[in-house]
């Protein structure tokens, strides 16, 4: 069914909301995007051509190398060269907010309202939508862009050696306390078996990796600790984790660790390059247990049979001296301003449109998996997926999807192109475990490691959330604050560790500083925000704990 849209310049048929081709005739649109590594020619890319074929909507993409992006974007935005429309912008809320209210962005909330159908569906499936999206004035800068990564939701991981568990006849532990006797014996008992007792590595990890640093996974022996350093407690109140009494005694135990050599004193400061020569080097594993979000960070990330990667199993969170035992929850799956489409748009309807039906189930397949026949195909009846539910597909081993050889991908474009890729849509991938290495390949093992050991210690409530929508001037003053305060804490974190400063002695210095550091106007911004979009209204919500209570301590 096509309805009448007319403006001053155009007069066409536009299709009603979910039905394609949008729009009866070819309408052209100017798209800015990141000159990703791991993919071609973005208007060679055969998704443009099927995108034209499909909706009417041809598309003709700028590409801005990533080096360079924010400073080509700034000066496209200040100029009067604006494109109709940015994808993969990464935008924040505040810029958002701001570029909104300055008439650069369209604010997209009629548009949703007239001719939105899958935009609808992903709103009603997402129960933070479309608040995360709403600017404080009320409208919306930007379209959905859903990335439900199962295992980056549990990413705060750790992986331990059960060939030396195997090797010396020792439990998996379960406790911190546990962790430490296994550690020692790693240490003391030649785990490795190669007959010299003093190669091993109990447990390591690094400064620079994605979660590979050592302190976070175990502090959550202790109490709710992720990097932000934020904490939302049960009635909403939001605190600030460095300076709890838990955290203190995280520390100490920590610091205790490595004191003892159960924890290699490298770990703080060693590279990840380091960190993969130590884990990857000798005829046989040098290491114990390490951190970090993927196995691949410390061994070789081939998986095939023999590979060393297959010694480790997933480490789930430790029970602490008080019984806390936690997986934090990482990241919420809703990118933030990866599409918007400007004012300098004449013509807005069919572009939007377009972008909606790359929200179906259709659109997404085809953006993110490419074409059937070469990059995928449908799974035969009866097929399930990486979590067990029905396959959606079946990726063809040979297809390229950018990122792997060197090769680019021209059949589609992961990640850059707006989807709905649901935790349940990733997790459909076809896989047949009635294969025994198909546990090894990459997304299953990553699924099953993070369903089996991390999953069960989540709680998401406790997270204080990416998705927080702020005024220009709150954004710019968090900022500056956030930089000093955590620059700090790493910095002091780093000391207590290393046995440079004694965390008994120097802990009431530690904690006054932050005065001087503006702690308490930081969590009262922090606290606002919260409330004013997830809490149960201002007047109820509590002001966010500041040095005066640091010594409280707080049950999480």
């Amino acid at each position: 069914v096509l309805m009448m849209f007319s403006s001053t310049a155009l007069a066409y048929n536009v299709s009603e909301p979910g039905v394609i081709p949008v729009v009866d005739e070819v309408v052209e649109y100017t798209i800015v995007a990141p000159d990703t590594t791991y993919i071609g020619d973005l208007n060679e890319n055969t998704l443009t051509a099927w995108i034209a074929e499909k909706t009417n909507v041809q598309l003709v993409f700028q590409e801005i190398p990533d080096t360079e992006w924010d400073t080509k974007v700034n000066l496209l935005i200040a100029s009067d060269e604006l494109p109709d429309a940015f994808i993969y912008g990464g935008f924040t809320a505040a810029e958002l907010a701001d570029y909104g209210s300055q008439g650069v962005f369209m604010a997209m909330n009629d548009i949703i309202e007239e001719h939105g159908y899958y935009t609808k569906q992903v709103f009603e499936q997402q129960d933070k939508l479309p608040g995360a999206y709403t600017a404080l004035d009320g409208k919306m800068y930007t379209l959905p862009d859903i990335n439900e990564c199962y295992h980056c939701f549990y990413s705060m991981r750790a992986w331990i050696n059960q060939t030396w568990l195997d090797n010396l006849g020792l439990e998996y532990p379960n406790t911190l306390e546990e962790l430490c006797e296994v550690l020692r014996a790693f240490k003391e008992q030649d785990a490795n078996g190669n007959g010299d007792p003093n190669d091993e590595i109990p447990m390591t990890g690094d400064a620079a990796s994605w979660n590979a640093a050592i302190y976070p996974f175990l502090l959550n022996s202790f109490l709710h600790y992720d990097t932000s350093n934020l904490s939302v407690k049960e009635d909403g109140t939001v605190i600030f984790t460095p300076i709890q009494e838990e955290f203190k005694e995280g520390i100490k135990y920590i610091a205790g660790m490595i004191a003892e050599g159960l924890i290699e004193k490298e770990a703080l400061t060693q590279t990840s390059e380091q960190l993969l020569t130590k884990g990857s080097g000798g005829d046989v594993s040098q290491i114990g247990v390490f951190t970090a979000a993927c196995w691949w960070t410390a061994v070789s990330p081939d998986t095939g049979e023999g590979s060393r990667c297959r010694e480790y199993v997933g480490l789930s969170p430790l029970e602490g001296p008080e019984g806390v035992r936690i997986s934090p929850w990482s990241g919420t799956g809703v990118n933030m301003g990866n599409c918007v489409i400007t004012t300098a748009c004449e013509d807005p309807v069919p572009l939007f449109k377009m972008f909606d039906y790359m929200l179906s189930d259709e659109g997404t397949l085809r953006s993110q998996q490419g074409e059937e026949g070469v990059d995928y195909t449908l799974p035969e009846e009866g097929k399930t997926g990486i979590n067990g539910k029905p396959a959606l597909y079946f990726p063809i081993p040979t297809a390229v999807k950018g990122g792997s050889g060197g090769e680019e991908s021209t059949t589609c474009m992961p990640n850059v192109f707006p989807s709905n890729r649901t935790s349940d849509f990733r997790l459909g991938e076809q896989a047949d475990y009635s294969d025994p290495e198909t546990q090894w390949l990459t997304e299953p093992r990553l699924y099953n490691e993070s369903h089996d050991h991390f999953m069960p210690y989540a709680d998401e409530s406790m997270m204080y959330p990416s998705a927080v929508n702020l005024t220009s001037e709150e954004s710019e003053r968090i900022n500056f604050l956030q930089t000093q305060i955590n620059d700090y804490v790493e910095e002091n974190i780093a000391l207590f560790l290393a046995g440079e400063k004694d965390i008994d002695t120097e802990w009431d210095a530690y904690v006054a500083e932050f005065d001087n550091l503006n702690l308490s106007e930081y969590m009262e911004l922090r606290q606002t925000a919260y409330t004013r979009q997830y809490g149960a209204g201002a007047e109820t919500a509590q002001t966010a704990e500041t040095t005066e209570t640091a010594e409280t301590t707080e049950a999480e």
